[in-house]
Parts: structure tokens; C-alpha cells; sequence
């Protein structure tokens, strides 16, 4: 119960100081996505091989859907689970009006790729194959 009252303590502190915008843009900032990338800025370099404010909306709730676990929802090894939290982000977004129903649906009428090239760029280690485990 004592820890419970700080952390109300501390985040009223926090939101005196600092907008939603600054504390998400923080929060962001440190969040661990796999292969050393620290922030949204490195994970898009390292996921889509281009800058955070160059990300699509399909790339950019890719990367949110990971927060809730980065390696479950990685897009690499586990691309039909980055689509469905993917898309369930998207469904969120639609639910509270930061995207349209109708961008939505033809969102999924395009064929997108998950990743770009099929792969994480050249920041991010490749799968390895069975000969390259077995030292091949």
C-alpha cells in the first residue's frame, strides 16, 4: 500500500512538470526492442531500416504492439503475432478516433510486409539457419 502511494506521489509529480507528449516521448525512448535497439528511433532503424518519422501507420503499431512484449511480438521471429497485436493496436486507434475506420479497412486490403525486405536491417541479427547453429 506504501508503494502504491508513492508511485501516485511521484507520477503527480512527473505530470506537473511534464505534458503526456513529453512523458510518452521519454517512455519511448528507453524502451528495449531486442538486437541493442534502446527507443522507438533505433527500432525503427533496426525493424524497417528507416527513421522513426518516416514510419507508416502499419510499421509505426507494429513497434507499439511490441511494448507489450517485445520478444513474443517480435516481427522477426514471430510475424503472425506482430500482425495480430499489430492489428489490434490499429483496432484501438479506430476505437478511440486517432484513425479512421475506413483508412483501417483499406489498411488491410493493401498487401503490406510486416518487415521491410522480409528482414530487420542490417542492425539487427538474421535468423540462423540449422547448418549456422551447428556451426556449418
Amino acid at each position: 500500500m506504501t508503494r502504491k502511494i508513492k508511485e501516485v506521489i511521484t507520477a503527480l509529480k512527473i505530470e506537473a512538470v511534464y505534458t503526456k507528449d513529453e512523458i510518452l516521448e521519454t517512455y519511448l525512448n528507453t524502451v528495449p526492442f531486442l538486437y541493442n535497439a534502446y527507443g522507438i528511433e533505433m527500432a525503427a532503424r533496426t525493424y524497417f531500416d528507416k527513421s522513426a518519422d518516416e514510419l507508416n501507420v502499419l510499421e509505426s503499431a507494429t513497434l507499439i504492439g511490441m511494448l507489450k512484449g517485445t520478444s513474443y511480438y517480435n516481427p522477426v521471429l514471430n510475424p503472425e503475432r506482430a500482425v495480430q497485436r499489430r492489428n489490434t493496436v490499429l483496432g484501438q486507434m479506430v476505437k478511440h478516433e486517432k484513425l479512421d475506420a475506413k483508412k483501417l479497412e483499406a489498411l488491410k486490403k493493401g498487401r503490406s510486409r510486416l518487415i521491410s525486405s522480409g528482414r530487420p536491417s542490417r542492425w539487427a541479427p538474421r535468423r540462423m539457419s540449422a547448418s549456422t547453429c551447428a556451426g556449418g
